[in-house]
């Protein structure tokens, strides 16, 4: 459902709308879809981040208070409820989707959840020219998906398909502060094996990565040894930080 939801989220922004009044008016279908309503949008952008509208959203889902529960769908909502209650700048919806993907990869592997990754593409009507075909998640992943001049329905039905997520697994070059602001934390790490962190900064940043996949042992471990006191509790301002830069630019 967070998956839907911070593609719908990136759709209404690219075609300059916004929800009309948050999540109030949306519903779940008998076919477990997302559902905003014919008086969900309004036109003009919205001035709220994403990562609110998504916490909202998951409080809505799961109440308030830490999720409880196992189960990987549930440990990745965990995990993307930490990374955005500690984010410290406004999250874009096409990060959110990436952070999504990348927290919860058996999104790509259940066939029931083939709904839920084809509604991350969609046209946006146009009055002047024809419609625009738009895929929800970061530039790369959707210039892949758009770059052999596939139509609406290809694309919706490719991202149906297993073969999709070799599209979204695709290694990518790039420093990892770069990979780190496209929300491809996988890659960013993988980076970081082949040229390992060379200052305290990079240590940190590669620590978020960590905890942004889940791996927080991981991402403690790879502290140790560092002299500032705050850095652990700082997981999740790097990912603010490097993507801050990437927007500067």
């Amino acid at each position: 459902m967070l998956l839907e939801a911070a593609g719908l989220l990136s759709l209404l922004d690219r075609a300059g709308w916004r929800l009309a009044a948050g999540w109030e008016g949306a519903r779940v279908s008998s076919e477990d879809r997302l559902l905003a309503g014919e008086e969900g949008a309004a036109p003009g952008r919205s001035s709220r981040p994403a990562q609110e509208a998504l916490l909202d959203l998951a409080a809505r889902l799961f109440g308030d208070g830490p999720v409880a529960g196992r189960g990987e769908a549930r440990h990745a909502v965990r995990v993307l409820i930490d990374l955005w209650e500690r984010s410290l700048s406004p999250l874009a919806a096409d990060e959110a989707v990436g952070a999504i993907l990348e927290t919860a990869p058996f999104l790509w592997e259940r066939p029931e959840l083939a709904a839920a990754r084809e509604s991350l593409a969609g046209e946006i009507s146009r009055e002047n020219g024809p419609a625009l075909l738009w895929v929800a998640g970061p530039r790369a992943f959707r210039a892949r998906l758009l770059s052999p001049g596939r139509s609406t329905a290809e694309v919706q039905r490719l991202l149906q398909q297993p073969e999709a997520r070799a599209l979204w697994d695709r290694e990518e070059e790039g420093a990892p502060g770069e990979l780190m602001a496209a929300c491809r934390w996988r890659a960013a790490v993988a980076a970081w094996e082949r040229r390992p962190p060379s200052t305290d900064g990079e240590r940190v940043e590669r620590a978020a990565a960590l905890a942004a996949l889940g791996r927080r042992e991981a991402a403690l471990e790879s502290l140790a040894g560092l002299e500032s006191p705050g850095a652990a509790g700082a997981l999740g301002a790097p990912i603010a930080s490097s993507r801050r830069n990437a927007t500067a630019m």
